[in-house]
């Protein structure tokens, strides 16, 4: 068994009963190589793969669209909608790409991965924002409202008195 050198476990091994200072020693321990193992790096603006095959691949090369479809086996324009980022990387143009340049076709669908992380990503906070905005322009009505109402209300007491 690996050891935990985290300091709060060391202040637990100071305990006097054995065996909770083991139990938690194995929590503590088993809880860091979890998180270990699900702290996936997640980058925050990922790079879509169709504009790294497009710097690295054919632009060092002087390669045009015709020429690069014509080596991939691909058409001239899903090729351009890859590169220019408005379709995604499939599994069959990384293997192509693979084969004809030798870039790893799991690196590029990793990329492609990563990159609708981030795109989902920015999509939900966008929403959460313009829903959270929507929900207080709807508090703020409703306070507003209510001070009207109690002003008006106010207004009516003074006008009896």
């Amino acid at each position: 068994m690996e050891r935990c050198l985290r300091p709060c476990a060391r202040e637990v091994c100071r305990s006097s009963d054995q065996s909770i200072k083991t139990l938690i020693r194995k929590r503590l321990c088993q809880s860091t190589k979890e998180s270990q193992v699900n702290a996936v790096h997640q980058p925050a603006n990922p790079c879509h793969p169709g504009l790294f095959v497009r710097r690295k691949v054919f632009e060092p090369r002087n390669l045009t669209i015709m020429e690069a479809a014509g080596l991939l086996g691909v058409t001239r324009h899903a090729l351009t909608d890859f590169l220019t980022e408005k379709t995604p990387l499939t599994a069959d143009l990384a293997f192509q790409i693979e084969q004809a340049f030798g870039y790893s076709m799991e690196m590029m669908m990793e990329m492609q991965k990563q990159f609708d992380i981030a795109a989902v990503r920015r999509r939900e906070r966008n929403v959460r924002n313009e829903s959270m905005s929507k929900a207080w322009s709807q508090v703020a009505a409703t306070r507003l409202q209510v001070a009207q109402t109690r002003a008006h209300t106010s207004e009516r007491k003074h006008a009896f008195a």
